[in-house]
Formats: structure tokens, sequence, C-alpha cells
């Protein structure tokens, strides 16, 4: 709120901010897609025994098999009979664009467990799918137990999502009122969405469609201007493919906020956590320690890929080795 007394501050997954207080959502899905596609050749490099989704004929031919199976679920869902373990479940076209999309926040983690499950209900085998959909549900917002009972279950310890009453009363007092939308309107936006990203389109507009009987507001509410002269320089850092954070985003906000460096991480997913890399370790860290700024349009390699494990092993020795181990072990545990 006070940009002119911030001396280091280090940005990730920037978000537009005017775009954001708008409500409009309109500058995230820009690189969504790109991520799939990028994805999809990873896979082709990796072959058959990395991943399960592979196929031959190219990284093309896995985006169209991917697509094709995707897509065969609007009519024809997968059912998956209640066992021991495992309640009855319905596997739906809405089911997987909704792993899809988390897998998109932390590839190296979640797409290659995906595409296993993804390859099993290609053969009409949704079990594994509904065993983590049903997982997934119990566990989200489970809180730890009261101080010096026992702790019942792992989840105890997860908290990976935002309750949805919590992230609705953030969100929508956050943007403008959306009361009265019609729903030609909002048909109108998804189809907006669907230019940027055809897969998660419908996914993304759901929270807008959320806040649209909100009728709660904020006593006050910074409408702007989203601008500022820093007294020191900030860095702004992003991956390259980001599913809701596209790059252009950190751009936007260097010409807002100045001085503003920007720092490219050559990855996919959601913030630069995501995928692990000394290259961009090692520029924050002279930022914070020395105050020096990347040079414009630097941009930097991870040290592993999705399906592909680490490309780019440490060389400079026993604490370089390290370094890579703990970002290695926050890209697969932050989201």
């Amino acid at each position: 709120m006070q940009p002119q007394r911030i001396k280091r501050l280090v940005i990730d997954g920037v978000v537009d901010t005017v775009d954001y207080y708008l409500g409009t959502r309109l500058h995230a899905l820009q690189d969504t897609d790109a991520e799939i596609k990028r994805l999809t050749e990873h896979c082709d490099l990796a072959g058959p025994q990395r991943c399960p989704l592979y196929s031959n004929g190219g990284s093309t031919n896995i985006l169209h098999a991917f697509q094709e199976l995707i897509n065969s679920l609007k009519d024809n869902p997968i059912g998956v009979p209640a066992s021991l373990d495992l309640g009855p479940d319905l596997i739906t076209y809405s089911d997987v664009i909704d792993a899809v999309f988390h897998a998109l926040y932390a590839p190296i983690q979640d797409f290659p467990p995906l595409t296993q499950r993804l390859l099993d209900l290609s053969k009409g085998n949704g079990t594994a799918f509904a065993i983590s959909k049903q997982v997934g549900r119990r566990h989200r917002g489970v809180s730890p137990p009261p101080q010096g009972q026992p702790v019942r279950e792992d989840a105890c310890h997860v908290q990976r999502h935002v309750p949805g009453d919590t992230r609705m009363a953030i969100v929508c007092t956050d943007i403008n009122a959306t009361q009265g939308m019609t729903r030609d309107a909002y048909e109108a936006y998804i189809e907006t969405l669907r230019s940027q990203s055809p897969l998660v389109a419908g996914i993304f507009a759901h929270p807008r469609m959320l806040c649209v009987n909100w009728n709660l507001r904020p006593k006050w509410r910074f409408s702007g201007p989203f601008v500022g002269k820093l007294q020191s320089p900030l860095l702004a850092i992003e991956t390259a493919r980001d599913p809701v954070a596209p790059i252009r985003n950190a751009h936007l906000f260097s010409t807002r906020f100045s001085p503003t460096a920007v720092l490219t991480l050559d990855a996919e997913g959601h913030c630069s956590l995501s995928a692990p890399s000394l290259c961009m370790a090692h520029y924050i860290r002279q930022y914070f320690q020395r105050g020096l700024l990347p040079a414009p349009g630097t941009v930097c390699e991870a040290n592993e890929k999705p399906f592909l494990g680490v490309t780019k092993p440490a060389d400079g020795g026993k604490d370089e080795t390290e370094l890579l181990e703990e970002l290695r072990w926050v890209a697969k545990h932050w989201n």
C-alpha cells in the first residue's frame, strides 16, 4: 500500500491488478494452452516408460489423444462401482477438467500421476481417478485436531485448498459488484475466456458466477490507481508458461511500479517455485543480499522438468547439490 517504503521485494505469479479488482479475470489464461502443449512435448521426449500417455507420432499426436479422451467424457462418463474402500462414482468431463487444471499448477508433481489416471480412463477404468477424486474431496478444509488430541488422519497436516466460503468472502468483496449479471452476459464472458483457453475456460469462469449473488460490500475498498514510484527496484519473477498468471503480467507490473526488473523461468507451472532452478535461486539471492538485478530479458533454465526428471544436475559442489534438492522438495510440496 506504500510502495515508496519498500526496499527489497520479490513478487512471484503476478496478477494484473486492474483486471483482478474489476472481476473480469480476462488477463490470466493467455499461456494456459501453451503449458499443456509444452507438457505433451516433455511427454514425447520422456517416452512410454516415463509418460503413460505417450504415443508414436510426436507431441501433436499426444495432444490430440489427450483432447479426444477428455471430450469423449462429455457424452460418455465412466461409472465406478462401490467397493469396501470406495463409494460409487461417476467420472465426468468436468471432473477431468478440474483435475487437469489443478495439475497445471504443479506439473512436476501432479501431471505424471494424472496422465496414468487418464490412461486408465481411456481403457474404461475409472477406479484410480475416483480414489483421487474422493480422497481430495475428504481432505479439503480439514483442520488440525484440538490441542492435546491425537491426530486421526494425515489430512490434518494438509491444507492445500482454501475453503470455498473463505475464498468467496475474499474474492467477491475484492472485485467490483457483479449483481444483476444476466445469463447472456455470463455466456458472452465464457466465450471470451474460451478464445484464450478452450479447455479450462468454464472452470475458470466459475468464481465469477459464485459472486453474482454476493451482496456484502466492504466499508472501504481501494480502487486504484494501481501505480507507484518505488524507493528501490523490485524483482518480478514468473514461469514462461503459467496457467493463471502469464508472464506478460509481470512486464505490465514493471510499467506500473517503476523501477521493477522481470526475471523469467523457462518452465511450466504456477509461480517459479513449481520448477526447481538454481539459476533463479542465485538471482534472488544476489538481489536480497546485494541489491543486484538481472539484466533485461534474462531467462533462467529449470533443473527439473515434468516427466523428464533432473535434466541439468548441480555442478557446483555439495552446496549446489543440497540447494537443488531443497528446491526440488519445495516444487513437490509448495502448492
